[in-house]
């Protein structure tokens, strides 16, 4: 009986706060990195490819220290594309990833799906159902961390989310170079490699 409460109150907080998550500002390209801020920038690789529709596709994460919960577009509306940069300006401090949100497009308007995000485990199918049977404990749902430090330019990695088993990997260097066009006052050189673990 405890494992269900548990496993329920978990769904709950999840949704609550991504209710209450705060939406991360896009970098603007013309800009310096401002004092006590970072940025950070990656690649993402969504579930759905073109049946996303062009619907909007996000990732919430979540400041450990006061436990203030974000949201940023990892594939921006109008885009269906399969691999998506992103690049955003973020408070220093350590977070963990909490929840990934995407739709899939449908005759009738779209399905809207969200899944918790834990290393080694595919919270899409039943993961309450896991705990209560306990095929699954609690004590194996680990989060994947990152730390952003003040005042830097941070890569996240490329963020394998085409699998229900997130996996994130280094391509730092194709990045930075297609970044640089984009973004031509960050130096990509002398980013930070933060990869989340």
């Amino acid at each position: 009986m405890k494992i269900i409460f548990s496993s329920i109150f978990l769904l709950l907080s999840v949704i609550v706060n991504a209710q209450q998550a705060k939406s991360l500002s896009a970098y603007s390209g013309n800009k310096i990195i401002k004092e006590g801020q970072a940025t950070i920038y990656g690649n993402f690789i969504q579930r759905l490819g073109f049946s996303s529709g062009g619907l909007v596709q996000e990732v919430m994460i979540k400041i450990v220290a006061t436990s203030e919960y974000f949201r940023f577009v990892v594939k921006p509306m109008m885009k269906s594309a399969k691999e998506n940069t992103f690049c955003f300006t973020i408070l220093a401090g350590d977070y963990e990833i909490i929840y990934y949100n995407y739709n899939q497009s449908t005759w009738y308007g779209a399905n809207m799906f969200g899944e918790p995000i834990f290393k080694n485990v595919i919270s899409n199918e039943n993961l309450h159902l896991k705990l209560q049977s306990g095929a699954l404990k609690e004590t194996d749902l680990k989060r994947f961390k990152f730390t952003i430090k003040k005042n830097s330019l941070n890569y996240l990695g490329t963020w394998h989310f085409d699998d229900p088993m997130v996996t994130f990997s280094n391509d730092k260097e194709v990045l930075d170079q297609k970044m640089a066009k984009k973004y031509k006052k960050l130096d990509f050189n002398s980013a930070n490699t933060s990869i989340p673990n």
